[in-house]
């Protein structure tokens, strides 16, 4: 077959072309330092980097959760500890002042009064908030739950309710099923695929219901303690609320054992989603980004070919008559 001067041309021009293009592409990754520019350089890697990428956002958002799930079990934590040592320091003044030929009335009155403070304190306790968010209160995370309910002449009574319930009485039905409904209340976050974790416990739970309600077992042993009762009655009295403040411990103790589980299962899952995430970012990382020293490689031989096309094409490509006449 004859070999024309223009069937020359035209492969010189088709290989410059090709190789034009290498070199464009490994510009394009230098200056964006990535492999894939375009969707067609690479559509499997574009898949795998658009699942790696996915999975990548779904852990940041994990590892999120997780965060603000630390901060209410933290502070969970700390609060019914806080609560233990209180607790302790309740049943001490109990004990203290069911001494019989010890105490008399006006120990026992100053005694109340420091049960009252102490009361309060627990209140307060049960009223903590994380950023702007009551985490004792159920799905009422915006308003106080604990307040002191009022008598008719808008002063504040002894009394304190849980979210406007009398956690005391158990008697009234509607009372009673508007307690438990509020004691189901539990705030969750996911933490994982189809993974929901409670970060909460209602004030329910820590201070009990009916007449192992903490607050009305104080309220007792105040009012007992304020009595006209004789000093061995008053001392017998008090010595059998000693177990209710028993009770009152250990549902503490349960609710502190649960906030120390909810801690561990996230100490867990962030180490987890924290090693997920590393193995992730590696992945894309091997789809998308270029190795540096490779891809500078192969940017100079493609521009050594190119510029050896430019040599050769100006070897093959003949004068031409028009060339004569400009």
């Amino acid at each position: 077959m004859r070999i024309t001067n223009g069937m020359i041309v035209t492969s010189f021009l088709s290989n410059l072309q090709t190789n034009q293009a290498k070199m464009d592409k490994y510009t394009a990754q230098l200056s964006s330092g990535r492999k894939i520019v375009r969707l067609s350089d690479d559509p499997v890697g574009v898949y795998k980097s658009l699942t790696a990428r996915q999975r990548l956002a779904n852990y940041e958002q994990y590892q999120r959760n997780l965060i603000t799930a630390r901060n209410w079990s933290e502070q969970c934590e700390s609060t019914l500890q806080e609560l233990s040592s209180k607790l302790t320091s309740i049943k001490s003044e109990v004990v203290n002042a069911a001494s019989t030929g010890i105490k008399n009335d006006g120990d026992r009155q100053n005694i109340a009064v420091l049960m009252s403070e102490l009361r309060d304190t627990v209140k307060d306790a049960l009223n903590t908030v994380v950023g702007d968010q009551y985490i004792f209160a159920g799905y009422n995370t915006s308003n106080q739950p604990l307040t002191f309910a009022k008598d008719a002449d808008g002063n504040d009574t002894d009394t304190i309710l849980y979210n406007g319930l009398d956690l005391s009485n158990v008697t009234d039905v509607v009372n009673k099923t508007a307690i438990e409904k509020e004691q189901s209340q539990t705030i969750s976050l996911e933490v994982g695929y189809s993974l929901q974790m409670d970060i909460s416990m209602t004030a329910i739970d820590v201070v009990g219901v009916g007449d192992n309600n903490f607050f009305k077992t104080m309220n007792d042993i105040i009012g007992l303690m304020n009595s006209d009762s004789s000093t061995d009655d008053v001392a017998g009295e008090l010595s059998g609320y000693l177990g209710k403040l028993d009770g009152a411990h250990e549902r503490i103790t349960s609710c502190l054992v649960k906030a120390g589980a909810m801690t561990t299962q996230i100490d867990i899952l962030d180490e987890r989603y924290s090693e997920d995430v590393i193995n992730y970012n590696e992945i894309r990382s091997q789809i998308e980004d270029i190795d540096s020293a490779e891809t500078i490689m192969d940017w100079k031989m493609a521009e050594a070919v190119y510029k050896q096309s430019l040599s050769a094409g100006a070897r093959v490509i003949m004068p031409t008559l028009l060339d004569f006449l400009q």
